[in-house]
């Protein structure tokens, strides 16, 4: 009876390892994620980020980021330059221009880039820093690197006219549409006129005296030039508002527009 009970034991020991041994050597089946369903998914999340960059002279940028939902490759991308009040930190992270227009509309078209300045943006050097941010930011989030739109509020605005002037001059033909906002044209700007960028003009009705006749002079010699210029006015309006008011449905819609006429045209021209 003993003997028994031993083989029995034995036996059901060995039955015990066999199926340990099975369940061990299961592997559950592997999913496969089709194309389809990869290209559903989005490149980067939607939301603000914030992020350095150096470039090849050695300029390290600050700048926030904003990832609009669902985000696809080549999706149009605008760049905004903040005022002179924009030098610190702080002020570009609370007052986020045309980021912050952009979640109050629920404006989802664009990647939108703000680069902080802790000079100017009118110098030849801030333009080469700002176009290799943009080639960087472009190769990260799987866009195109051309056909930006670039605005800018103040000196900000003043910068709009610089870096389309050196766009314009190198026929390098990054800008699909310019918008300098409350922002004096100090500099010679033949070449950007001479371009066919489209060029969205804005300014306070308050704003200095300076700024209007200086904007309406560029308006004035754009006339029967560009095939898309405007200037609008903002009545009752102060200076410090145009960090963020002017960006509106319509200012979207206009630069949505530009970058879909620069698409088109960059094909034309290809084929």
């Amino acid at each position: 009876m003993n003997q028994i009970i031993s083989i029995l034991a034995v036996f059901l020991c060995l039955l015990s390892t066999i199926s340990g041994a099975a369940k061990e050597s299961f592997i559950p089946p592997t999913k496969i994620e089709t194309l389809a369903e990869k290209a559903q998914k989005p490149i980067m999340e939607a939301g603000m980020y914030e992020d350095t960059f150096t470039s090849s002279a050695n300029r390290k940028i600050y700048y926030t980021l904003r990832i609009p939902e669902n985000m696809t490759e080549n999706m149009p991308m605008i760049v905004w330059l903040h005022g002179a009040n924009g030098m610190t930190g702080t002020w570009v992270q609370n007052h986020k221009g045309v980021a912050v227009a952009a979640d109050n509309l629920n404006e989802e078209r664009f990647i939108i880039i703000q680069p902080q300045s802790y000079g100017n943006w009118f110098e030849r050097y801030t333009y080469d820093a700002i176009v290799e941010l943009i080639d960087a930011v472009a190769e990260k989030t799987h866009t195109g690197s051309r056909n930006i739109i670039l605005c800018g509020s103040s000196m900000g605005g003043v910068g709009v006219y610089a870096m389309g002037q050196y766009d314009a001059a190198d026929k390098t033909g990054i800008f699909a549409g310019l918008c300098p906002v409350s922002g004096t044209c100090y500099l010679d700007i033949d070449d950007l006129l001479r371009s066919s960028v489209p060029i969205y003009s804005m300014y306070a009705e308050y704003d200095g005296y300076d700024v209007k006749q200086s904007m309406e002079a560029v308006a004035k010699r754009l006339d029967g030039v560009h095939h898309d210029n405007m200037i609008k006015c903002f009545e009752n309006t102060h200076h410090e508002a145009m960090a963020a008011l002017p960006f509106d449905e319509a200012f979207f819609d206009w630069a949505y527009e530009a970058y879909r006429n620069a698409c088109k045209a960059a094909t034309a021209t290809d084929e």
